[in-house]
């Protein structure tokens, strides 16, 4: 396997439990981590205001990949997994990152193609659950 750039994006899909399919050549525009605050507010709180709930927060992950159609097979599972609405087990290697696992479902598909140039895509992949990770 060549080595990976700092931006180089490698995708492993649960298929069946313990089979996985990799989705290569992608890179990242951008992930990010967030943890929402919660918030509450009632009569009852004083003059009220909303009181923050400490430690309690909404966590998510947010992937933008982008890349070239090279494998129709591979190409056409996220295809199907958008429009499906499917959410399934990812791993996902972030070059000079991270490893990072858990479910994800693909929130969001862009195609574009400038002059004769391949088409390419991008795709956003937003958690849907507890994410695992862990130092590569």
């Amino acid at each position: 396997m060549k080595k990976l750039n700092s931006r180089d994006l490698v995708i492993y899909l649960e298929q069946s439990v313990g089979n996985f399919i990799s989705f290569s050549g992608l890179k990242t525009s951008f992930f990010e981590f967030e943890a929402s605050q919660i918030y509450r507010s009632n009569d009852d709180n004083a003059k009220q205001w909303r009181e923050l709930l400490v430690p309690a927060s909404k966590k998510h992950l947010t992937i933008l990949a982008e890349g070239m159609f090279k494998n129709t097979a591979s190409d056409q599972r996220l295809r199907d997994l958008f429009f499906d609405n499917q959410a399934l087990k990812m791993k996902i290697m972030i070059a000079g990152f991270a490893e990072i696992s858990g479910a994800f479902q693909i929130s969001k598909m862009h195609y574009s193609a400038s002059g004769e140039k391949e088409l390419s895509f991008e795709f956003t992949l937003q958690s849907t659950g507890k994410i695992l990770m862990s130092n590569l």
